[in-house]
């Protein structure tokens, strides 16, 4: 597990939120920021597509965004890829 604490919220309000990510959904969120589609990062990881949806939904609740660009950019923010 990777814990990540929040510093502060998207919208700039202090929080002390810390987040942990499994060692799959840290994988799932460098495919994701590398571009590639669900598929794709399911082939890469040899788990089915259903499988990442899943990983995907739980990383937007972690990381408190909506979609996969917010996702992308969270993870740069706080150094997780």
């Amino acid at each position: 597990m990777l814990d990540v604490v929040f510093a502060s919220a998207p919208s700039g309000e202090p929080t002390a939120r810390k987040a942990r990510l499994s060692a799959r959904e840290v994988a799932v969120l460098e495919l994701l920021a590398t571009g590639r589609s669900n598929r794709e990062i399911a082939i890469a990881l040899h788990i089915g597509a259903e499988t990442v949806k899943t990983h995907l939904s739980n990383l937007y609740l972690k990381l408190a965004v909506t979609s996969r660009d917010q996702a992308v950019a969270a993870a740069l923010r706080y150094g997780l890829v």
